[in-house]
């Protein structure tokens, strides 16, 4: 599910959720340029020269951790119970290079992105009804967050 509107607060834009057999997912996109590096939760940048690799002033692992917390939060209040819900952070485009050293979260990036989609398929198995009420709840949270219609112009008294 493409942006998401659940009432989750944060700094952070929730992006997505990816619900499937493999598990639950929430997914936090970021279009960096340049070449970065990541080791276990620390994210760093190439500053080329002789300050080398320097900690980036916002920390992905942070964000999407706590993205997914909330999600979670949300999840129990729409009595969803507790399902895992793992942070992912997406970088999209191939001006983004990461460096990989073991991250602590998943992390994809374009090339990763067909090697990821295959191992989370061999996490923990979502049961289908569990999978199916997590898009419901989705769906009626966006239903929810959409003002109603008001009242057509013709319907409105003079």
């Amino acid at each position: 599910m493409v942006a998401p509107r659940l009432p989750v607060r944060g700094s952070v834009r929730l992006d997505g959720i990816l619900v499937g057999p493999g598990g639950a997912r929430v997914l936090t996109v970021r279009d960096w340029e340049g070449r970065y590096r990541v080791r276990g939760k620390v994210w760093e940048f190439d500053a080329h020269g002789r300050h080398g690799w320097v900690q980036c002033r916002t920390n992905p692992s942070h964000d999407a951790t706590a993205l997914a917390d909330g999600v979670v939060r949300w999840a129990r209040q729409a009595g969803i119970g507790d399902v895992p819900m793992l942070p992912v952070i997406v970088f999209p485009h191939g001006h983004s290079r990461i460096v990989l050293e073991e991250p602590a979260d998943e992390v994809v990036t374009t090339d990763n992105a067909p090697w990821w989609a295959n191992t989370i398929g061999r996490v923990r198995r979502l049961d289908p009804a569990t999978a199916s009420r997590i898009l419901d709840a989705v769906l009626d949270a966006a239903d929810a967050a959409q003002p109603l219609p008001g009242p057509a112009l013709a319907d409105r008294a003079p």
